[in-house]
């Protein structure tokens, strides 16, 4: 399988377990910059990115949400 983007793992910490299931697979497609766009106009919600180069990336809400 070719990947197209970024994005080699996502995790969605959100309310909504099929809310995070829709978000994790969007963020995926969408890649880790376009990703985190998209997770941070969401209220509650963060996303936490891995990348295929082993680098991760993080929502402006993920450490809130986690810690």
């Amino acid at each position: 399988t070719i990947n197209p983007n970024d994005v080699e793992s996502v995790t969605v910490c959100c309310p909504s377990s099929t809310q995070a299931d829709a978000l994790s697979t969007a963020l995926f497609v969408a890649g880790s910059e376009r990703g985190i766009t998209l997770v941070d106009s969401y209220e509650n919600t963060a996303a936490y990115f891995i990348l295929a180069d082993g680098s991760t990336r993080e929502s402006a809400r993920w450490q809130e949400l986690t810690d």
